[in-house]
Formats: structure tokens, C-alpha cells, sequence
């Protein structure tokens, strides 16, 4: 836990250094951002499915 704290630390200053250094207007930024916002989003349930099939998986083995 103590790792994906530290990782999640440092990736959200990578992306702050991304985005103050790249001179892009804030439209832009803004437009790009939503856009993986939807990315995540979409990412994020195929996750979940995944964490949800193989729970199944555990749980039908666990029954067999």
C-alpha cells in the first residue's frame, strides 16, 4: 500500500510538470484532460469487470 501511495505521488507530479511546461493554452489542456478523464473512466470498468469475474472464478472454486 505504502508503494502505490508513493507511485500515485509521483506520477501526479509528472503530470503537473507536463502540463505547466507545455505552453498549450488552458482550452486545449482542458480538452485533452476531459478526454482522458474518458479514458480512465472507461478503463476503470473494465477493471471492475475484471475484479468482478474473478471473484466469481474464486468463489466457484471455492463451491466446486
Amino acid at each position: 500500500m505504502d508503494e502505490l501511495i508513493v507511485n500515485e505521488r509521483k506520477f501526479r507530479g509528472k503530470i503537473v510538470d507536463i502540463i505547466n511546461n507545455s505552453n498549450l493554452p488552458a482550452f486545449v489542456l482542458k480538452a485533452v484532460i476531459k478526454e482522458l478523464l474518458e479514458e480512465i473512466i472507461i478503463l476503470e470498468e473494465k477493471q471492475y469487470q475484471k475484479a468482478v469475474e474473478i471473484q466469481k472464478q474464486k468463489e466457484e472454486k471455492s463451491d466446486g
